[in-house]
């Protein structure tokens, strides 16, 4: 059998698959969501407080019932609530190296317009579109914007509970992303494409585009598109614009620039809404307007020549006009999102160099750029997976697409596509077991790359039978079934695996249930990993999923050098949320708690926090696949 074959014929890929994440059943019900174990919710440890102790304020508490609390009356006057901490101050554990809550990291690309320290600049200069064609009651109203039905993982409409609206916004327009989790990114994205009320204090279709801005920056195109084309044109605000602009550039598609161009104020003054302006008139047929906005531009000076070539090339296209356009990246140093998106939509592939300028979620944007072959964007799609914006499922069926090609061409299977395949279609349980064990030793030096591939074999992993002639690879088939959530097929290995071993650890912090074998020794004795932090990561994970008692965790923590104890102003928030039943607020949290491009510069004591806070709100299925990640990929 084909590679190909033996991968299509386990799992059929889905859009809805790339945007709904595994969502966790409450304890004591089974069902899988995308192909994924629901995973039952362990009893937490209750201990007894310790006058020296150096763990936080209820540590060891029971967990209450994951109820949202009831979302307040609105103020008359949206004040903020006496309460409600200075976001300014909001920053992780100071050991954590990117803590900092700058917007966008440098290089990523950045529109005019799409600047969240202007929004609401001019916002008097815009006039709200009237959809003549559109009958009263098929209006959508913005106090509840979202996509996600209550069995596809909504966490419902008190979701961000009484957090005020300038408070979220700045959360998630300052938050740094992608983070370091995978597992948080899901989760996260859940939050964000929920159903939920808008909160005081602020317009509801800005609160959609806050949403949309950080989904594109973790680099969630499809699921942005879907969040802004949740709101009727006719809401749009300046910054809802500017973000459906972004939005539609990282989609590679031009069109989708329309709904916000119509009516812009800074149609005549900047680039790239002039040009904007320029290719949606192509798409209406005005071609004459098209082309005078488009010289209009150039003479002006308004936009780069590099810019003007590609919404000429564009209008080209969408007016099916005969005149050649070339255009040479000679010279070009910075890529933005205009380029990529208008470079994508007509199959102009971007030099390597930019590419490489660029952070990890345009990359993620590419993966889904169908114009493009899929071999070109086997590199992308493994980030994309490893971000969590790929699924499992959509990851193999990248491959069976490479693999087609590959045998359309005449050639062989590139790595690691022959791998994954023989995980899925050797004929012999320790022939798959060996390609999952090569696949994990590969040295490489991306953070992402080795990973994707425990995610693509996953479900291989999870079809093995319990042997010990498998055990040699252990570790990489518990990593495998971790990293897509398979957590009731990995704990029918425990018997089968060494305690102090990373399959062992992994178990410890991802089973559904508390390890029986659990001393304290074998927690300070686990290896180092190549972050130097998975013994600190494994306590941090066991003490937030309530499996140490007090004193233990206390001990350890002082042998480790963790200091969960320590409080910040972003500590209490995180915990303050949790505490209120806040779970989209507490994702949002989370983020800055892990905002980071590897493990490496994940604060331990930051994971303790999110892991404990995702527990407390209901969300402990996540909160131990965070810890399992945070081991297998440190």
């Amino acid at each position: 059998m084909s590679c190909k074959a033996a991968l299509a014929n386990r799992f059929q890929y889905a859009l809805k698959s790339r945007l709904i994440p595994v969502r966790f059943a409450n304890p004591g019900k089974a069902r899988w969501l995308i192909g994924a174990a629901v995973l039952a919710v362990a009893i937490p440890v209750i201990g007894q407080d310790s006058p020296e102790s150096i763990l936080p304020p209820g540590f060891g508490d029971p967990v209450e019932d994951a109820k949202p609390t009831p979302k307040p009356p609105r103020n008359p006057d949206n004040s903020p609530r006496l309460d409600d901490p200075d976001p300014a101050q909001l920053r992780p554990d100071s050991s954590v190296a990117s803590g900092t809550l700058t917007s966008i990291p440098s290089g990523d690309p950045l529109l005019p317009g799409a600047d969240p320290a202007k929004e609401g600049e001019e916002e008097e200069a815009l006039a709200p579109a009237v959809l003549q064609d559109l009958p009263a009651q098929s209006r959508r109203s913005t106090t509840r914007v979202g996509i996600l039905a209550a069995d596809d993982g909504d966490m419902g409409a008190a979701a961000y509970g009484a957090s005020v609206g300038p408070y979220l916004s700045y959360l998630m327009k300052k938050a740094e992303a992608p983070i370091a989790s995978r597992w948080a990114s899901i989760t996260l994205r859940r939050a964000l494409l929920t159903q939920a009320d808008t909160p005081r204090g602020i317009n509801g279709a800005d609160f959609a585009a806050d949403r949309a801005w950080l989904l594109l920056r973790m680099g969630e195109a499809d699921a942005a598109r879907m969040l802004v084309q949740a709101v009727d044109p006719d809401q749009y605000t300046l910054w809802t614009k500017s973000v459906a602009q972004q939005t539609a550039l990282a989609n590679a598609d031009p069109a989708g620039i329309c709904p916000a161009a119509d009516g812009h104020p800074l149609a005549g003054k900047d680039g790239s809404w002039m040009l904007s302006r320029a290719i949606c008139s192509a798409f209406s047929g005005e071609t004459s307007l098209a082309g005078a906005l488009i010289d209009q531009a150039r003479d002006k000076g308004k936009a780069g020549d590099i810019d003007v070539l590609l919404a000429e090339k564009v209008v080209g296209a969408a007016s099916n006009a005969r005149r050649s356009v070339k255009v040479e990246w000679d010279g070009v140093t910075q890529l933005t999102a205009w380029r990529f998106g208008l470079a994508t939509a007509t199959a102009l592939k971007i030099p390597d160099p930019l590419m490489a300028s660029v952070g990890p979620h345009v990359r993620a944007w590419r993966s889904r750029a169908a114009l493009l072959s899929a071999q070109d964007r086997m590199g992308d799609a493994e980030i994309a997976a490893a971000l969590g914006v790929f699924s499992s499922a959509a990851l193999v069926d990248h491959y069976a697409q490479v693999s087609d090609e590959a045998e359309q061409a005449g050639g062989a299977d590139p790595d690691p596509v022959g791998a994954v395949g023989s995980a899925y279609s050797n004929a012999t349980a320790t022939g798959k077991a060996t390609a999952i064990g090569t696949l994990w030793a590969a040295e490489d030096t991306s953070p992402y790359r080795t990973y994707a591939h425990m995610i693509a074999v996953a479900r291989a992993a999870a079809m093995l039978p319990v042997n010990d002639e498998a055990s040699d690879t252990v570790d990489a088939l518990i990593v495998a079934m971790m990293s897509a959530g398979l957590d009731v097929q990995a704990a029918r290995w425990t018997k089968q695996i060494d305690e102090g071993s990373l399959a062992w650890a992994l178990l410890a912090v991802g089973s559904p249930q508390k390890l029986s074998s659990l001393q304290s020794s074998s927690v300070s004795g686990l290896d180092e990993g190549l972050s130097g932090k998975r013994a600190q990561f494994f306590l941090a994970g066991l003490a937030g999923l309530g499996r140490l008692t007090p004193d233990a965790a206390n001990a350890l923590a002082e042998d480790l050098d963790v200091p969960m104890g320590r409080q910040s102003v972003w500590t209490k928030a995180i915990d303050r949320a949790a505490k209120a039943k806040e779970p989209a607020t507490v994702a949002v949290l989370a983020a800055l708690g892990l905002q980071a491009d590897r493990w490496a510069d994940v604060s331990p004591s930051s994971l303790y926090h999110v892991i404990s806070a995702y527990r407390r709100v209901g969300m402990e299925g996540e909160a131990r696949m965070i810890a399992a990640e945070a081991l297998s990929r440190s």
